[in-house]
């Protein structure tokens, strides 16, 4: 009886998530009219290819948005590393519209090779892993990266490569994964600061000489200004972009306290409570890593 109960709890649950995925997908396709922060990517590419500031706010392609709920509005200019710079420079010359609905489809193409491989590594009967696939497609961060043409599931991806690669004991290629990942997302440093502590050095090291190479292509076309210009735009913009309500961060919750000071210093104690877990428990590697993406995040 139980088994009944539960395997029509399961079909409930998977119709309902399927429903949730139906609206989902009406929402995405009903606001494909706007370029969102694909726009700031295309001109922060623009203006690298004519000489200028790559982090200029200076273009109508840039994304600009009002919340008339909480009386704030601001704009949001490429804020991603340098590196990102030479990737857009390449879509730069490319029809806006055109871009994003194909990075739109390789987005979506990025996040279910990244739960394939997820749900290969963690096999599940047939019921429960439709569950798992019919939740995991209804992630609100999913649609929104594919409504605003992020660049998120690729750190996805790179994220899931390292993680595998970890578990696999193959510490070099998950760290040249991760150092993917930081280069893109430097915030995921973190991880690899965790590796390390728990001993994983060759993850670590790798990581860091992934890391550092990529972050440093950029010097070699834009010299050591191109870092001052993406440390200039992200002390200038991100004051405004903590108050987005999509900001769910440590630092947004309290900006909208009026205190975003506090939210700085509430994830750098908690980040180093973290490591410091780590450096006295010294945990098995699936809970590193999972403590690394933790604190990452």
């Amino acid at each position: 009886m139980k088994d009944i109960q539960r395997r029509y709890g399961s079909v409930v649950i998977l119709v309902l998530l399927l429903a949730s995925y139906i609206v989902n997908t009406l929402f995405v396709l009903l606001t494909l009219d706007n370029l969102y922060d694909f726009g700031s990517f295309i001109a922060s590419g623009q203006f690298a290819n004519e000489g200028q500031d790559p982090y200029s706010a200076d273009s109508p392609l840039i994304l600009a948005v009002r919340f008339p709920e909480i009386h704030h509005s601001g704009i949001a200019p490429n804020l991603n590393p340098p590196i990102s710079v030479l990737v857009f420079q390449t879509i730069a010359g490319l029809h806006p519209m055109k871009a994003i609905m194909v990075w739109r489809v390789i987005t979506v193409t990025l996040f279910i090779l990244s739960v394939a491989l997820l749900a290969r590594q963690y096999p599940r009967e047939r019921t429960t892993a439709l569950l798992r696939l019919a939740w995991a497609l209804n992630l609100a961060g999913l649609w929104h990266t594919i409504q605003l043409g992020q660049i998120y599931t690729f750190a996805l991806l790179m994220a899931v490569a390292a993680w595998l690669a970890l578990k696999k004991s193959k510490p070099i290629l998950g760290g040249i994964f991760l150092g993917i990942l930081i280069a893109i997302k430097p915030n995921f440093v973190f991880w690899a600061l965790l590796l390390g502590i728990v001993g994983n050095w060759a993850a670590f090291l790798s990581a860091g000489i992934t890391a550092a190479s990529i972050s440093a292509i950029p010097l070699i076309f834009r010299g050591f200004n191109i870092y001052n210009e993406w440390l200039q735009a992200s002390r200038s913009y991100t004051p405004d972009l903590l108050v987005f309500p999509g900001n769910n961060s440590l630092q947004g919750l309290m900006a909208h306290f009026g205190v975003s000071q506090i939210g700085v210093i509430l994830s750098i104690v908690l980040a180093i409570g973290i490591l410091v877990f780590g450096f006295r428990q010294k945990p098995g590697s699936e809970a590193a890593n999972s403590l690394g993406i933790v604190t990452s995040l």
